[in-house]
C-alpha cells in the first residue's frame, strides 16, 4: 500500500484524506490519535483505489491519498496531480488462510 500527497500545502485545520477501503478502519483509529496530538482533523473518504483515483483526476480536493497499491499514486505523480517524491509505502499486507476445522 502506498501514499502520496495530492497538495503541496497542508496547513488547514482539516486534512482531506482519500483512503482505500481496506485501510479505512485502521485510519479511523489513527485519525483520533492524530487529532488529540495535533488539534487537526482528518476528513476521511474511503473507497476503491480506482474510484478515488478518478475523483482526484476530476479535481476532488484531497490532500493525501492512501492507495491499496503503488501503481496508482505513481500515475498521479506522473500526471502532475500529486507532489513529486511524496510517495512511500505505508503498510504491507499478508494473506492468511484460516479454518476453524481441526
Amino acid at each position: 500500500m502506498s501514499v502520496c500527497l495530492c497538495s503541496a500545502q497542508l496547513s488547514a485545520d482539516e486534512v482531506q484524506v482519500a483512503v482505500a477501503s481496506n485501510f479505512s478502519k485502521p485510519l479511523e483509529t489513527l485519525a483520533t490519535a492524530f487529532k488529540a496530538s495535533s488539534g487537526h482533523e482528518l476528513k476521511i473518504s474511503a473507497g476503491a483505489t480506482g474510484k478515488l483515483y478518478a475523483q482526484i483526476e476530476n479535481g476532488a480536493p484531497f490532500d493525501v491519498f492512501l492507495s491499496a497499491d503503488s501503481k496508482t499514486p505513481k500515475k498521479l505523480v506522473e500526471a502532475q496531480l500529486a507532489v513529486a517524491d511524496s510517495q512511500f509505502t505505508y503498510a504491507l499486507g499478508k494473506l492468511v488462510l484460516w479454518s476453524s476445522a481441526k
